[in-house]
């Protein structure tokens, strides 16, 4: 087996082909700078650019932002819950756009954006729910004998002022 290698242009030192980045402009297919130097390069560019290079990345960040977000929430969606973007859809359709457990409209207030609740044992869905309803099942670690003791605490302390 043949390893390639190939002169970094900037460093002068000799390094394997994976070293440098892929560039079909090149005779080799490879960049002419190994990619730690090509690292420093951008660094340099960036430092005496700021401005500039700040344009760049806000450009870049409009042009693709549609897709990030839609390509990054689907791939959480699937790793995470196993749930395609139509799944998440038909959740959010049953609750009827409002917590299963408080009832608040989502987007509506702090902690009212839509989480998946999940069964941390199995890992099967339940449902979409608030934040603030999220965080307070997870205190109780989904054991519903300390969350009916805890409504019963609450019942016998109504009318404490």
């Amino acid at each position: 087996m043949i390893i390639e290698k190939r002169c970094c242009y900037t460093c002068k030192k000799t390094k394997t082909l994976d070293n440098f980045h892929k560039d079909k402009k090149e005779a080799r297919g490879v960049s002419y700078r190994c990619k730690d130097c090509a690292k420093k390069a951008a660094k340099d560019w960036r430092e005496l650019n700021p401005e500039r290079s700040r344009e760049k990345v806000k450009e870049l960040f409009l042009l693709n932002k549609e897709k990030y977000y839609t390509s990054h929430k689907d791939r959480e969606l699937e790793k995470k819950y196993s749930l395609t973007r139509e799944d998440y859809e038909r959740l959010l359709h049953e609750t009827g756009g409002q917590c299963r457990i408080c009832f608040r409209v989502f987007g509506t207030g702090a902690y009212t954006k839509p989480v998946i609740d999940h069964c941390h044992e199995t890992g099967k869905t339940r449902g979409l729910i608030c934040r603030q309803c999220n965080i307070g099942l997870g205190a109780f670690r989904d054991n519903t004998g300390a969350l009916l003791n805890a409504i019963r605490y609450l019942e016998d302390h109504k009318n404490d002022s």
